[in-house]
C-alpha cells in the first residue's frame, strides 16, 4: 500500500526531457501494471533514448524474457 501510495504522489514527468545519460527504455507489450503507452512516451520524451519492446512479456519480462532482454542490455551498454 505504501508503495502505491508513494508512486501515486510522485511526479517528475516535468523533469524526463532533463536527463542526459544513455537511456534504453524496456517494456513488454502486454504489462497490465504499466501501459506500454507510458514507455512509448518516457522513450520519445529523453533526448536520445533507445526504445525496446519486448512482444509478449507483460510487467516482469526481465524473467519472462531474460536471455533477449540481457543480450539487449549488454549490446547497449557496450555502445556508450
Amino acid at each position: 500500500m505504501l508503495q502505491l501510495q508513494a508512486c501515486l504522489a510522485h511526479d517528475t514527468s516535468s523533469e524526463i526531457d532533463q536527463i542526459t545519460a544513455p537511456t534504453l527504455v524496456i517494456h513488454g507489450n502486454e504489462d497490465k501494471l504499466v501501459p506500454y503507452q507510458n514507455g512509448v512516451t518516457l522513450a520519445e520524451t529523453i533526448p536520445g533514448a533507445e526504445f525496446l519492446t519486448i512482444q509478449g512479456p507483460g510487467h516482469i519480462y526481465v524473467t519472462e524474457a531474460n536471455d533477449l532482454v540481457n543480450k539487449r542490455v549488454l549490446e547497449f551498454l557496450k555502445n556508450k
